[in-house]
């Protein structure tokens, strides 16, 4: 017999790099399957020259396919006319004349070969001043506009995901998740992020929805799996892709109370770009000294790797390095030959074969793998680099990054006036938790009391919790 949507849980956790859905029918959760068995969805929209929308994996692989060994050509576009005399009238003829103008064109910045536009990590874009418009060809998109395709393509899931439930309806409700701040909030941002964050899912078809923070969701998810252990003081961590968020909270017979949440721009993501930086720019010729050809003659100065560093760490804007500008010096010192040729030339390939993306999905799995080895190595062979790294090398590489959590671990405490005795099981969610630095930091402050809770899921299955619970009234 078929049943409703109506009495059903939907929960979304859209996230920076992947999202998650999830149902829950008050018995059990139901991970969504994006297809092929894989339950999270890459979050990137892809927009062709012909304003085609692509999302999730599909979307990545178009972007890479349409920009390997792609040249950018930046060209000026027209504007319009002005004015360069106020016209007259002929003295003979008695006629009025026409005035004269010029053609004026933009600088140059638009990419006559560009193939389309890939927006990932969209999320962090949200908190961007009111009237923020993202130029795609000869249109321009609200940041709505640019998240609404993601979002249906997940409800798409969900109701694939209802129909093997044999459930009918369409569905038109869910709990959304959001971090406690969001990427580059700024002051107001948190406001203009979760008003977008609305108008996207109502464009979904999610007229029914509500926002919750994510800690928080876990936390529901961890206190539902876990009602026979009774009540107590917990701390969940979420430490996704983009964002690290803590939420202190007591449950038990008396109910679910939260007691603060605090939350950081600090996710994986960061920690890849870390590691891209201190691992391979060096291999790539940072620091590296050159004799450049300047209207002074030959010139020995160190080669300007800043211009490249911003742009090959953020691979979906990478592409706009395959310009002379930024090719010319790097032709010049691999011409220039001596030992640091090949560094230049692994620059060069990695510019012309836009192999950003593929480099940080390497970085991203080596990091992975310390969470259960002693050791790694990180194997590129589009630029023929191998580096093999045991535990304390690739912990003083992302020091930094292991600093900012433990100084928001400990502003969450000094928020909630909480000491760290007082708390009863840390519950971990989000790939990043499982990183033996950041662990180590965890079991340094509650030694014994830490445990992972479905990692990848838990958001996802304690918002579709929630939405079950909030209609649980209104549908009987």
């Amino acid at each position: 017999m078929s049943k409703t949507h109506e009495r059903l849980g939907i929960g979304i956790d859209f996230g920076t790099s992947n999202s998650v859905a999830a149902v829950y029918d008050g018995t059990a959760v139901h991970i969504v399957d994006f297809g092929d068995g894989k339950r999270s969805l890459p979050s990137a929209h892809y927009l062709d020259a012909n304003y085609v929308s692509t999302t999730g994996q599909d979307a990545l692989d178009l972007y890479i396919d349409d920009n390997i060994g792609r040249r950018v050509e930046l060209v000026s576009v027209p504007l319009g006319h002005a004015r360069t005399s106020t016209g007259s009238y002929d003295t003979e003829t008695g006629l009025p004349q026409l005035a004269q103008s010029n053609v004026i064109f933009s600088a140059p910045m638009f990419d006559v070969n560009l193939p389309g536009r890939l927006f990932y990590g969209s999320k962090q874009l949200l908190t961007a001043p009111d009237g923020t418009t993202l130029p795609v060809f000869d249109r321009s998109f609200r940041l709505e506009a640019i998240v609404t395709p993601i979002l249906l393509r997940i409800r798409e899931g969900i109701e694939a995901q209802l129909q093997h439930m044999r459930v009918t309806g369409d569905p038109d409700h869910a709990v959304v998740g959001r971090p406690v701040h969001y990427e580059r909030s700024g002051e107001g941002g948190d406001e203009r992020a979760v008003r977008r964050m609305h108008t996207a899912c109502a464009n979904a078809g999610f007229t029914d929805h509500q926002l919750c923070f994510e800690p928080v969701a876990a936390a529901v998810n961890y206190l539902h799996s876990h009602r026979e252990q009774g009540g107590g003081t917990l701390l969940t961590v979420d430490f996704g892709g983009g964002t690290l968020d803590f939420c202190l909270f007591t449950g038990g017979s008396q109910g679910f109370t939260v007691l603060g949440t605090h939350g950081i721009a600090l996710g994986g993501n960061h920690i890849d770009q870390l590691l891209f930086r201190k691992l391979l720019f060096p291999l790539l010729g940072e620091g590296v000294s050159g004799r450049f050809f300047t209207a002074d003659g030959f010139v020995e100065t160190r080669f300007n790797f800043s211009e490249y560093a911003e742009q090959l760490l953020n691979w979906p804007v990478s592409y706009m390095l395959n310009q002379n500008r930024y090719l010319t010096p790097i032709r010049e010192m691999i011409r220039g030959g001596g030992e640091h040729a090949g560094k230049f030339q692994r620059l060069y390939d990695l510019i012309q074969m836009n192999y950003s993306y593929l480099v940080l999905q390497h970085i991203k799995d080596f990091k992975e793998r310390f969470a259960t080895q002693e050791s790694a190595t990180l194997d590129i062979p589009e630029l023929d680099i191998t580096l093999t790294l045991d535990r304390a090398a690739f912990a003083a590489a992302i020091a930094p990054a292991i600093a900012q959590f433990r100084e928001a671990l400990d502003e969450t405490l000094r928020l909630s006036e909480i000491a760290p005795g007082k708390i009863d099981r840390v519950i971990c969610v989000g790939g990043s938790t499982r990183l033996p630095d950041v662990r180590a930091a965890l079991e340094n402050q509650f030694p014994g009391r830490v445990e992972d809770h479905e990692i990848f899921t838990s958001v996802a299955a304690g918002l579709a919790i929630r939405d079950f619970e909030r209609r649980k009234g209104a549908h009987g």
